[in-house]
């Protein structure tokens, strides 16, 4: 962790609250990045991020290269990493013998994500058409003039599809034709 001496500021307008040109304070860093300056304290307490420069009075700067260490935490996150999962794969690259088997390492930590994601892909996928297949049916319905909705508008959906109807809008469609049961508390 280094200092922000005098001599650093010296030359630059500091009178916006001790500001440092090309350094954020922890909370620009956290508005620019979506995230809570707890979040990025926590990060920093738990290795995941380098430890950032400090003003005399003890102030957080954060520079480019903290920028670019909690995007890619960012970006590992919405792959599918926990905080956990990036910390065992820092140690376990950290506690390598050799370089290649820390690359090794990661290479198949890596692997196994990309595989979690083509799962959750193809079951996105899977929701995806099932949905549009709902939606496609329900612009099949003319309404009947004005008909209040029944168990017939199911058929006549099946009908008017010239498919079976999707479990996802079926199961709801059935919900909505069956009386409201109210429970006592």
């Amino acid at each position: 962790m280094s200092t922000i001496s005098a001599s650093t500021t010296r030359g630059f307008d500091t009178s916006n609250g001790g500001r440092v040109p090309g350094l954020l304070k922890i909370g620009e860093l956290a508005r620019r990045l979506g995230l809570t300056t707890r979040s990025l304290r926590y990060w920093e307490e738990r290795g995941l991020l380098p430890a950032p420069r400090r003003t005399a009075g003890g102030m957080r700067m954060y520079g480019p290269e903290h920028v670019v260490a909690a995007r890619g935490i960012l970006r590992l996150k919405r792959a599918g990493f926990t905080l956990e999962r990036i910390e065992a794969i820092r140690e376990h690259v950290r506690g390598s013998d050799t370089a290649l088997a820390g690359m090794v390492s990661l290479s198949g930590s890596l692997a196994d994500q990309e595989n979690r994601l083509r799962e959750s892909i193809a079951e996105l996928q899977a929701m995806l058409q099932e949905l549009t297949a709902a939606r496609q049916c329900m612009d099949l319905c003319d309404g009947c003039h004005g008909k209040a909705f029944d168990a017939e508008c199911i058929d006549c959906l099946g009908e008017a599809s010239h498919h079976a109807m999707p479990d996802c809008l079926s199961s709801v469609l059935q919900a909505a034709c069956s009386p409201i049961q109210k429970t006592k508390t």
